[in-house]
């Protein structure tokens, strides 16, 4: 079997967790004995072992004229799987009798923005409370944008969103990444049939003796994503620790012991993770999946995370991790004293087991196969 796999990048190149995910499994399907040609945007052949090609297409991220090697590359293929791009070839690859398969890893198109966010409410947006339009103009200057382009934003999302709506409607296949983000998704789009769950696979990271007494946070500046909930909870703490934070190098006002830092590489990235023996992810959103909390388990850390969205089902049955309710910044506070307190040591090698154990790549891959081939 062929598969065509579309996605905006892979991972390193592109940095989220669908690029990530996206990049996993074609080695993983590749290696089931698929034979797999991944079209991205941008990148090219960058990535050794694999079928990559540049499909281009003139336009944003989102926004984006449909490129002129799209036919050539639904040709190829028996199954197009739409990774993290190009809905807008689903009519496409219908009327030339390949299967379309498309994997969702966030909530786009059921929210414009992709997160289902109240933003002015702060908190996860039901359909009695939508609010599209201030949502998009607030998270994109939220984003440091434009006023101009968060405009621009709001006429292109509600001239395009339901186009992109109904393009994936007419796919044979959604796969989402967990059971709380179908049920979300389905509450704002409406009936999802044809649905399948498959979780992400572990990314194959070395096992990491326990930093100091420290925690590491890998969420940016977001609000949805729990920065402000975060540092309230760091200020009740007690001294002699310090709290790691990655794409914040903007924060302006930082409680004792935190280290704003910017973005990092991969590489960089492992040497924070090198430093922390705590993982927090005290999201306010419905993750769909929640990669940094995996990726925290897979290192051999014990996690701090928001009980909401996907998050439970990624650390739920971890041995080392405690939920919180989400915006509860006393009892992240009392949660992240407990995790320092901790036996990090012995915490972090039993979760490790279990993330290893409960996302197995093979065993997902061979899961996602068989949505592949219907």
């Amino acid at each position: 079997m062929k598969v065509a796999v579309f996605s905006e990048s892979l991972w390193p190149l592109g940095e989220g967790g669908a690029e990530l995910a996206t990049y996993l499994y074609a080695r993983l399907l590749a290696e089931l004995g698929v034979r797999v040609r991944v079209y991205v945007r941008r990148g090219g052949a960058r990535w050794e072992g694999l079928d990559v090609a540049e499909l281009g297409g003139a336009g944003t991220r989102k926004f984006h004229a449909p490129p002129l090697g799209a036919r050539r590359a639904l040709e190829w293929c028996d199954v197009a799987y739409f990774a993290s791009a190009y809905w807008e070839l689903v009519p496409l690859a219908k009327r030339m009798g390949r299967r379309a398969v498309v994997h969702l890893h966030s909530y786009d198109p059921a929210c414009p923005v992709g997160t289902l966010y109240n933003a002015r409410g702060g908190s996860v947006c039901r359909p009695e409370t939508r609010s599209c339009w201030g949502c998009i103009h607030l998270q994109e200057r939220w984003l440091g944008r434009p006023l101009w382009r968060a405009v621009a934003s709001q006429v292109l999302n509600g001239l395009f969103n339901p186009l992109f709506a109904e393009a994936v409607r007419r796919a044979d296949a959604l796969v989402f990444v967990s059971e709380a983000q179908r049920r979300l998704f389905a509450e704002h789009f409406g009936d999802v049939p044809r649905s399948h769950v498959v979780y992400n696979p572990a990314p194959p990271l070395q096992y990491l003796p326990p930093g100091g007494r420290a925690v590491g946070y890998f969420g940016g500046l977001s609000p949805w994503k729990g920065v402000y909930v975060l540092l309230r909870a760091w200020a009740r703490l007690g001294g002699g620790a310090r709290l790691y934070m990655t794409r914040a190098s903007a924060l302006r006002s930082r409680p004792p012991g935190v280290v704003a830092l910017g973005d990092l590489t991969p590489w960089e990235l492992e040497e924070v993770h090198r430093s922390v023996s705590v993982v927090a992810v005290p999201s306010l959103w419905w993750e769909p999946f929640g990669y940094a909390a995996l990726e925290g388990l897979v290192r051999g850390r014990v996690v701090v995370a928001s009980d909401v969205g996907g998050l439970p089902e990624v650390v739920g049955g971890a041995p080392g991790a405690r939920l919180v309710p989400p915006g509860d910044a006393d009892a992240l506070a009392e949660a992240l004293e407990w995790a320092l307190a901790a036996d990090a040591a012995e915490l972090g090698a039993r979760n490790r087991e279990y993330a290893l154990r409960r996302f197995d790549g093979v065993r997902l891959a061979e899961r996602l196969l068989k949505v592949l081939e219907g």
